[in-house]
């Protein structure tokens, strides 16, 4: 048999960023007892919409997960896809203290941890460094078409970059639209950066170019690392692996009789070739251990160091 909830606790809104505010009015008046989250990437407008709405927004509780995929749809579905991750909170004042600490605690009870904020700046964080990365992805893959031969040449970076070229196109317009005006202060920022590069490339000015790299790599240790931590340096072991079955089991039998521990992993296919190259992040301390343990199996192999 299938109970019927007249009255959940929680009712979690989960439709386009479009069409939040509405649904969010609607479950407030047909659940007069429930909390109502959403769980959109755009804050500000929502909580305006409902505002509109409804005279009873101190029941609803805006949220964003930070977890999702480049694909939809149930098929696409995973269990696990909130374990270890961020799941941003934006109480508004009218909300009460226990109705989000029950929001937290179903959050923690999905695995992810909960972080407060207010949504104007929920709203100018995501459009840096979600929204606008979504769209220079869009911009590189689509500036693709303009290359008339060779792509199928590219390596992992441009695989890497173009990912999320993939995501549906519905969706992410009306995120964009939706939070256009922080987006725009992001892209002026970028534009100007732009410029910066095309004037040193024409002058030739090393000093700058150089400078403008390493600008890059500091802004990239501040995204997070491994679990939500900062990010720590590790020795990249670079695997020349085959084609073939159980070529993968092998290697990851080997770090287990080696008791080395695989912190992080990417795998790169060669072009026109019956190879791969397999990338493993070690501890540093079991850099020798493993690289003997490779060579003593015949493995084809180099390192490097990198941040993971």
């Amino acid at each position: 048999t299938t109970s019927v909830v007249t009255e959940p606790r929680i009712v979690i809104v989960a439709v386009p960023p479009e069409n939040a505010g509405e649904v969010v009015a609607d479950g407030l008046k047909r659940y007069p007892r429930s909390i109502v989250v959403d769980v959109t990437s755009i804050k500000t407008k929502v909580v305006a919409k409902v505002r509109t709405l409804s005279a009873d927004q101190g029941r609803f509780i805006p949220t964003h997960p930070v977890a999702g995929r480049e694909v939809g749809g149930p098929a696409s579905a995973q269990g696990d896809l909130f374990e270890g991750r961020v799941w941003i909170i934006t109480p508004l004042p009218e909300n009460q203290g226990a109705d989000v600490q029950a929001v937290e605690d179903l959050i923690l009870s999905l695995g992810a941890t909960p972080h407060r904020m207010d949504p104007a700046t929920h709203d100018q964080l995501f459009a840096r460094t979600s929204h606008f990365p979504q769209i220079l992805s869009t911009l590189l893959a689509g500036s693709l078409l303009k290359v008339e031969e060779g792509v199928e040449l590219s390596g992992q970076g441009l695989r890497d970059m173009t990912r999320l070229a993939e995501s549906d196109s519905k969706l992410w317009s009306q995120i964009i639209s939706l939070n256009s005006e922080p987006l725009l202060r992001s892209i002026a920022d970028f534009k100007s950066l732009l410029i910066e590069l095309e004037v040193a490339l024409s002058k030739m000015d090393h000093e700058s170019i150089v400078e403008i790299i390493r600008k890059g790599q500091e802004g990239r240790k501040l995204i997070s690392g491994k679990h939500g931590g900062k990010p720590r340096n590790y020795m990249l072991f670079h695997i020349v692996i085959d084609d073939r079955p159980g070529v993968l089991g092998e290697l990851f039998a080997l770090c287990g009789e080696a008791g080395v521990n695989v912190e992080d992993l990417d795998l790169e296919h060669s072009p026109n070739q019956e190879t791969g190259l397999i990338t493993i992040a070690i501890a540093p301390e079991q850099d020798e251990i493993f690289a003997s343990a490779l060579k003593d199996k015949g493995w084809r192999f180099h390192r490097s160091g990198g941040l993971v």
